[in-house]
Order: C-alpha cells, then sequence, then structure tokens
C-alpha cells in the first residue's frame, strides 16, 4: 500500500488537477519516461496507474483504460547472483548459531527471510516418515500455505541445531542483519539480500529439474522460478551444495562399525 501510495502521489503531482477521461496514453508515456526510471520500474508505474484507470473504467468514469496502449521498455534481467557451494559452507561455518537455523532454512528449504523469522522449531517436522518444514498461511508472503521436504543435508543442519524452544526463530531484523554482514564479511562474501534464497532455487532446479516443484516450494509460479534460476549451475556443482552437512558437534563420539566381530569401537 505504501508503494502505491508513492507511485500515485508522483502522478498525481503532475496530471492530479486533470479529468481522467482527458489523460492520454501519450501523455502518461510520454511522463513515465521522462521520470528516467529503470524499465522495471516503468512496469510497476504502469500497474499502479492502470489500477486507478481500470477502476474508472469499471465505475463508467473513463471511456478505456490508457494504460493499455503505453508501450513499455524491454526487460533484461541479468542472471541472480548466488553462492559458489564452497562460500556457503564458509558462511555457514562463520554464522553464530543463533542465526544458523534461519541461513538453513532460506539456503536449503526457499524459505523468504521474514518467513524463516516467523517460524518455530514446532514447524520443523524431524521425526516423521518424511521430514518437512511446515509454513501456514499467516506465515507464507502469499498467505497460501506450503510445505517443504526436508533435504537429507537441511535434517541434519536442524538435528544439530534443535533446542526445542518454542519461540520465533528470528532475532530482531537489526541483530540478524548485523550479524549476518559480519559473519559474510568472515567468509569473504560481498552479501546481497536475495543470495540465500536465489541459491536455493537455482541448485535446487539444477537438482530436480521440476520447475513446478520448485515453484511449489518457493510460493511463486513455474515461469518465475523458470526466467531466474534455470541453467545457472552445473552438475557437479548442485551435487557439491546439497551435500554441505556441519561438522560434528564438540565432544561427539565417531562409532565406527566393524562386520566381522559385530562389535563397534568408538573413538
Amino acid at each position: 500500500m505504501a508503494d502505491l501510495e508513492t507511485r500515485l502521489n508522483r502522478f498525481a503531482a503532475n496530471f492530479g488537477t486533470r479529468l481522467a477521461a482527458d489523460v492520454t496514453a501519450t501523455e502518461i508515456e510520454h511522463w513515465l519516461h521522462s521520470l528516467g526510471i529503470s524499465a522495471v520500474s516503468f512496469g510497476n508505474y504502469k500497474r499502479a496507474i492502470g489500477s486507478v484507470f481500470a477502476r474508472g473504467f469499471k465505475q463508467g468514469t473513463v471511456p478505456s483504460n490508457p494504460i493499455a496502449r503505453v508501450e513499455s521498455p524491454k526487460v533484461v534481467r541479468s542472471a541472480p547472483s548466488i553462492l559458489k557451494p564452497q562460500q556457503l559452507r564458509a558462511l555457514l561455518a562463520a554464522a553464530p548459531t543463533e542465526i544458523r537455523p534461519l541461513l538453513v532454512l532460506q539456503a536449503f528449504c526457499g524459505v523468504r527471510r521474514a518467513e524463516a523469522e516467523r517460524l518455530t522449531w514446532a514447524h520443523i517436522h524431524l521425526h516423521t516418515e518424511t521430514p518437512c518444514v511446515e509454513l501456514p498461511s499467516e506465515i507464507t508472503k502469499t498467505n497460501r500455505r506450503r510445505t517443504v521436504e526436508l533435504a537429507a543435508n537441511a535434517v541434519e543442519w536442524f538435528k544439530q541445531l534443535a533446542d526445542g524452544s518454542t519461540s520465533p526463530l528470528g532475532l530482531t531484523e537489526t541483530v540478524y542483519r548485523r550479524r549476518l554482514r559480519a559473519a559474510a564479511t568472515t567468509a569473504g562474501i560481498k552479501w546481497d539480500e536475495n543470495l540465500l534464497r536465489h541459491s536455493y532455487g537455482s541448485y535446487r532446479l539444477a537438482q530436480i529439474k521440476n520447475a513446478a516443484q520448485v515453484a511449489e516450494e518457493m510460493g511463486n509460479s513455474p515461469a518465475v522460478i523458470r526466467t531466474h534460476y534455470q541453467n545457472l549451475v552445473r552438475p557437479e556443482q548442485a551435487v557439491a551444495y546439497w551435500q554441505i552437512v556441519p561438522e560434528p558437534a564438540a565432544g561427539s563420539k565417531i562409532v565406527a562399525f566393524h562386520p566381522a566381530s559385530g562389535k563397534r569401537k568408538a573413538s
């Protein structure tokens, strides 16, 4: 709503004293180009302004929606930035324990940061037949419930990190960002807000080659998944990504099984 208000107020500053029925597509198009904005922002303004004229057309106050005749510049999308497997491994190693569950949810489950921060351990089911993370509709961006099956390496991370708490996994946004950026600096990573989610989409699509399933897991559309994430990583990179597991916890024992004697030896 704030975004819509900002765009429409800017439009109203130039056209607010005019009768809506007298505003032409050519005038709107020239005005949009005069803003010097990107092709993506151009489209966002078109949608905002078009919503007003669409309502006017429905109410009979304008003869048509002029936005339908406004030509948009072509949007050239560059490939999203993603983490290499070794970078993600370094980030998780550098991150403090309290933010690791959030990083795992984003990197290995495709959960949005804002969604992850509202989850609790009760939403992460590690001991069911198919381990999964449950996202209720009141948590998701789309207000649509979804469930994401946990990859084997994500299960390993959560088993090590789980503390049985019923409070939200998230810290305050300021604290989370500060600790994440410190970990990224330690890992030698130039941080970007969507690195983890873009990484999940790219490596998950390379792993299962099913855009519809990845879209369902990420709460997006198959078209968006193909546009952003298709053919970004090589097969061997995808294999390495899904093999990122935590180091054994300090003080844990490694147990070797010897078939010949049927005995186990702790080391």
